[in-house]
């Protein structure tokens, strides 16, 4: 079970080839290997909904499962060009709750921990204009000039160098969260599981999942 945010991401071009004929990669390399993959942006029950694997993005590893941490995602707050020149007065930190903050998950309150480059922490606490679990969707709505969003930066990135999007408080920076495979700590893990968090870890490394825009 892979995040959609992720797989239609950077994973995309690991699991399937752009030629010929957008073939797997992975059952290329590995034909005799069946792979079920599914995307969800919900959290599933490795045991009961049978999973080997699931990928998932959060601060902190669960406790209740085995896993790895494959890479260190960072994030930024953005908006689109269109939505911040309809703002009736220059945004600043202390403006934030007047906006229109689109957020990730159901909850009706929610804060957001801003690191100031000189070692200032913020909390800003907000009502949410927008709620989606689904990493994709805010995004499009950030692109149709509907607010503001945390993303990560592999998701925000081309749209950044195109100018659809900018960086909200650029002189801020946010928490960063990890990004893991995880499986079921009473799974034993077989010789194909082994040879797919080997390859899936391979990729990780050579895959930057947090560049910068000029």
């Amino acid at each position: 079970r892979i995040p959609v945010r992720i797989g239609r991401q950077p994973f995309k071009s690991w699991f399937c080839q752009q030629e010929p004929l957008w073939q797997f990669w992975f059952q290329s390399k590995y034909p005799n290997i069946h792979l079920t993959v599914n995307f969800l942006d919900r959290s599933v029950d490795l045991v009961h909904e049978n999973y080997d694997f699931a990928l998932r993005i959060a601060p902190e590893m669960d406790e209740n499962l085995k896993g790895e941490q494959l890479a260190e995602l960072t994030h930024s707050l953005v908006a689109s060009p269109r939505y911040l020149a309809g703002l009736s007065k220059p945004l600043r930190i202390e403006t934030l709750t007047d906006q229109r903050i689109l957020h990730y998950g159901s909850e009706r309150r929610a804060e957001l921990v801003l690191h100031h480059k000189s070692g200032v922490i913020e909390t800003v606490r907000f009502s949410p204009a927008m709620n989606s679990n689904s990493g994709s969707f805010l995004l499009d709505a950030c692109l149709n000039h509907q607010g503001i969003t945390r993303l990560p930066h592999f998701m925000s990135e081309t749209h950044l160098k195109t100018g659809a999007l900018v960086e909200v408080l650029p002189s801020y920076s946010l928490q960063s969260s990890n990004l893991t495979i995880l499986y079921s700590s009473d799974r034993r893990l077989t010789a194909r599981m082994r040879l797919l968090l080997k390859e899936l870890k391979e990729e990780c490394e050579a895959v930057d999942f947090n560049r910068k825009n000029a």
